[in-house]
Formats: C-alpha cells, sequence, structure tokens
C-alpha cells in the first residue's frame, strides 16, 4: 500500500507547459469527523472522495487502509511517507520538482520532520481549521504553503485569512456568487491546476461542483 498517490485533478497543470515539470502527488485518505474535524455536514456530503475513481472498491479500500495506519500508528505512518519520498527523489534524479498534497480529502497536521528532511520538496495543503491557520500565519515554512477553505459556517475565520494574506477557496456555480460573498477581493481560477502554492497571496480561489454536486446550492456550494 502506497501512501503517496495522485489523481485526476493533481495532474491538471501538465497540460501547461511552464507547469509541466512539477510531479504532484497527493495523500488520499477517507475522510471522518476525526480526521476533517472542521468539516460540516454539506461539506462531507459534497466531499469529491466520492467522485471519479473514488467510486471503485479498490480505491475505496486503500484510502481507508492508508487512514486505519494514520489512526493507529502515525510515527509509523509518517515514516512510510518519509522513504516514499526519498525514494521518488531518487526516481526522479532532479529532473522534476516534487510538490505534496498533504491532505487530499482530510484535514490533518503535517508532521514537521518532512519540512526539515525534504527542504526540495513543496508541500501544500487545505484547511478549515482555525488553529492550523494561526499557526500557520505565525511560522509561514518555506517549503510549506496552506489555503483556507470556506465551509458555509466559518466566514469570519476566511476574512481573517484573508487579512493575514492566505487565499482561501470556495466552491461555487457562479462567479456572481463568489463575488457576492466576497465583495472587493479578487478572484482566481482554481480549476485550471491545484498548485494553489503558485497563486497571488490572499486571493478567493473559485471551484465549481464537480459530478453530481453541479446542480446542489446549500451554505457549502454557492449558488
Amino acid at each position: 500500500m502506497k501512501l503517496l498517490t495522485t489523481n485526476k485533478k493533481l495532474q491538471l497543470h501538465k497540460s501547461i507547459p511552464n507547469l509541466a515539470h512539477y510531479n504532484v502527488y497527493g495523500v488520499q485518505l477517507y475522510p471522518n469527523k476525526t480526521l476533517c474535524p472542521s468539516a460540516t455536514k454539506e461539506c462531507m456530503a459534497s466531499c469529491l472522495v466520492h467522485s471519479g475513481m473514488g467510486r471503485m472498491p479498490n480505491v475505496i479500500k486503500a484510502r481507508k487502509e492508508r487512514t486505519s495506519l494514520y489512526m493507529k500508528d502515525k510515527n509509523k505512518f509518517f515514516n512510510t511517507l518519509n522513504m516514499e519520498l526519498y525514494k521518488e527523489k531518487r526516481r526522479l534524479k532532479g529532473m522534476e520538482r516534487i510538490a505534496v498534497r498533504i491532505n487530499t480529502f482530510s484535514d490533518v497536521d503535517l508532521d514537521r520532520r518532512l519540512l526539515r528532511e525534504h527542504e526540495d520538496i513543496i508541500f501544500y495543503d487545505y484547511t478549515k481549521r482555525r488553529d492550523k491557520l494561526e499557526e500557520y500565519i505565525e511560522m509561514r515554512p518555506e517549503n510549506y504553503h496552506l489555503t483556507f477553505s470556506y465551509s458555509g459556517d466559518n466566514l469570519d475565520d476566511c476574512l481573517y485569512a484573508l487579512e493575514n494574506n492566505v487565499s482561501v477557496t470556495v466552491v461555487a456555480r457562479t462567479l456572481k456568487a463568489v463575488e457576492h460573498l466576497f465583495k472587493g477581493f479578487r478572484v482566481v481560477d482554481g480549476d485550471n491546476h491545484d498548485l494553489r502554492f503558485l497563486d497571488e497571496k490572499g486571493v478567493i480561489v473559485w471551484l465549481r461542483p464537480k459530478g453530481v454536486k453541479k446542480t446542489v446550492t446549500n451554505n457549502f456550494i454557492r449558488g
């Protein structure tokens, strides 16, 4: 069972010539309230873990196995991840820049040993957790980038993030809905690629609902 995997969204940048030199991996766990403590009901119901290949039994099984390892033995989990990162660096031999989305469908803490061990790797992350946001604003490690996420009921936290030059993702069907919610802030298209560490600081990242959620409107998915 590998901890470093990929999916279609993590590879979108490969069609953009000046970004194709990034080799992007994700850690794909199976979300629950322990792994995603700040998720709302709407957020959990709309989670992309259920889309695309995420419906395949073997994919679900692998994500649940990684989750079980993380929950039972975090030290073993991160040691395994560390070894896989060294293996990928040896394989690529510096030909591509490695980036790792540490939470593809979860919101757990990054083991800071990885940042020290792999200063040449970019770790990036999304969160809905205020405590994680505050720690990032205070520390801002060189090789770690955090984007905050609108959950439907954390607008004040989103504004706090923006005030501190941390970008915020919003899931919405229309640009008008995004601009209505966050008046006066610059909006960028987050569906072109997933390399959030390349975005301007303190912008709104617009993500459109995918799959069966395209027509859904609720507190999390704006109209």
